[in-house]
């Protein structure tokens, strides 16, 4: 962090942070108690499901009950011979970022916090584990990006588990799709930091002030109706004008659930390892219990080499 400013020395405190901006998005700006950054915008994903294939009565009404999820996904199959509820590309491959909702949806609180601690050889990982077993019968056994958009293009998943990079693609195919928040995802943020090089030239608060004013309600309301993203100012995330756009109430309240992308030097350590986990127990390979706590061992491996 040496050539950015911690900006509590320039008088920003968590309850300015906590009470201007959401949750992941004030998480995700501070690192060993510190406030490094003033957050603008947030992106991460959902379900975004086909309005022709199904409706909000086919997904949990509560975005943490997984329970739910695999009986209306074992429902909906029954009923459905040969086409699935929901399409996620994270199970059936190394990817730990599309799978995140259904770890922290579990209750782990992120794969490795600040100080390098480890949570996947936990019983709540093991519990998101075992649901991919159960969960596997009713889901596409391979996925990709590309899979998952054929499927629910051509009506053989009733949803996706994406991000709004994926709108333009259901919208052109002329898809009327919903948007739900499922679980706990990962949020990327984009922020704004000031530099060192601000305190030596004495402009420190005059950019912080333009940094305000820029991620204030009023501008991140402009901003968002002008570009469609998703802001990480409460206020202008909770205005009519931002809740009357369906994209972006609908992927709000479900980034307004997630965990923070790791900010910190030991987030590399945990792709890999959750990665292989999830893919040793999605192909029957592993159980989760050995699985995780390979993973485990192996992320601590990684950190240790950092430290």
């Amino acid at each position: 962090m040496g050539n950015i400013i911690d900006l509590g020395t320039l008088g920003v405190d968590m309850a300015f942070l906590e009470s201007t901006y959401e949750p992941a998005a004030v998480k995700g700006v501070v690192w060993q108690g510190k406030i490094w950054a003033i957050p603008e915008s947030q992106e991460g994903i959902a379900i975004v499901y086909n309005k022709a294939l199904a409706s909000e009565a086919d997904f949990p009404a509560d975005p943490m009950d997984f329970a739910d999820l695999l009986a209306k996904a074992e429902a909906f199959a029954e009923a459905n011979p040969g086409k699935y509820l929901v399409c996620n590309q994270g199970l059936g491959n190394a990817d730990a970022y599309h799978v995140a909702p259904v770890y922290f949806g579990h209750g782990i609180p992120t794969y490795i916090d600040d100080a390098g601690t480890v949570y996947l050889n936990t019983p709540e990982a093991i519990a998101a584990g075992n649901f991919m077993v159960e969960f596997k019968a009713f889901a596409p056994a391979e996925t990709s990006h590309d899979v998952c958009k054929a499927m629910i293009t051509e009506g053989n998943a009733a949803a996706w588990w994406t991000g709004p990079w994926a709108i333009a693609d259901l919208e052109t195919a002329g898809i009327d799709y919903g948007i739900l928040p499922m679980g706990s995802p990962f949020v990327g943020i984009k922020t704004f930091m000031i530099t060192k090089n601000a305190v030596d030239r004495g402009t420190a608060e005059v950019a912080l002030d333009v940094i305000k004013f820029f991620t204030n309600a009023a501008n991140q309301t402009s901003v968002a109706l002008a570009n469609k993203t998703i802001p990480a100012n409460t206020a202008a995330l909770n205005d009519p004008q931002i809740q009357a756009l369906a994209t972006i109430k609908g992927f709000g309240a479900s980034l307004n659930l997630g965990v923070p992308m790791a900010n910190t030097p030991y987030a590399g350590a945990q792709w890999g390892p959750v990665g292989d986990a999830t893919n040793a127990i999605w192909s029957g390979a592993q159980t989760p219990e050995v699985a995780l706590a390979a993973a485990q061992a192996a992320a601590e491996e990684a950190i240790a080499g950092m430290k």
